[in-house]
């Protein structure tokens, strides 16, 4: 037999008396109209606008990398500042891209410390392996030693195009790291819930667009030559800018997201 009280809970009995008060709030069992999850936007206004003011700065680095290209050793060009080329260590391109890494790996750190989820501490290590290798341009050291080491000799590509040994060490460098990344990665997404796990696989092909503008541009910009060279140039250097942006404005858009479990597996 069932009783219904005044607040709406509904109390069950048998004969012989009450075996349970089995209490039923019968708000959770209206449609969803009454009892909707909170919607979150994938896109926000303030990470579309961040990331439209990054891509806007980064065009501009990538404009001027361009005219600066094409003056070079013009003497009293302003456009012949060295630090205008994305190419040169410590350019000012290269200070903004430091500048986004650091905001990248200080939320990664963040985000790790709010929800526990391991695929976000991986990805922690792993940008942090990359600032620290555009700082101090560790792969081409490695590069370098690693051609002295096993006594490169390339000479590749076009004519008068020659492939030095440094280059292929640092390809070597990069595909040692890249196993390093996917190891550290793979073992993070393994153990993290199913949410951290979807950012992760979207972090992993931002990842792998970087890498591609990185190490594969970079073939092509020392096979080849003239207007090739250049807009291989180009695409090596300005897509890492811009990927980097989207790395940091998809990491923006979670921090922002508003998360009510700090569980593993949120």
């Amino acid at each position: 037999m069932a009783n219904r009280d005044g607040d709406g809970s509904v109390r069950l009995f048998v004969s012989e008396g009450p075996i349970e008060d089995i209490i039923i709030d019968h708000t959770r069992t209206r449609p969803a109209a009454t009892s909707r999850p909170v919607k979150v936007r994938r896109w926000d206004p303030v990470t579309v606008a961040t990331l439209a003011a990054l891509l806007f700065v980064d065009a501009i680095f990538i404009l001027l990398y361009t005219a600066a290209s094409n003056h070079a050793g013009d003497n009293g060009n302003w456009l012949a500042d060295r630090r205008l080329q994305l190419s040169t260590e410590g350019s000012y391109g290269e200070w903004f891209g430091y500048v986004k890494l650091l905001f990248v790996v200080t939320s990664l750190w963040g985000l790790y410390r709010r929800i526990r989820g391991l695929a976000y501490l991986s990805w922690y290590a792993v940008f942090i392996v990359v600032l620290v290798d555009d700082a101090f341009a560790l792969h081409e050291r490695l590069g370098r030693r690693l051609a002295a080491a096993a006594g490169l000799q390339l000479g590749l590509g076009n004519p008068g195009v020659q492939w030095r040994a440094e280059e292929a060490g640092q390809l070597a460098a990069w595909a040692a790291v890249t196993v390093l990344f996917i190891a550290v990665l793979a073992m993070g997404h393994y153990r993290s819930g199913e949410t951290v796990r979807y950012h992760s696989r979207r972090l992993f092909l931002l990842l792998l667009l970087m890498g591609t503008c990185a190490v594969a541009m970079d073939v092509v910009h020392i096979l080849s030559s003239g207007y090739l060279r250049m807009f291989a140039a180009v695409v090596e250097e300005g897509g890492e800018l811009v990927t980097i942006s989207a790395v940091a404005a998809y990491v923006l858009m979670l921090v922002r997201r508003p998360i009510g479990s700090k569980s593993r597996s949120a």
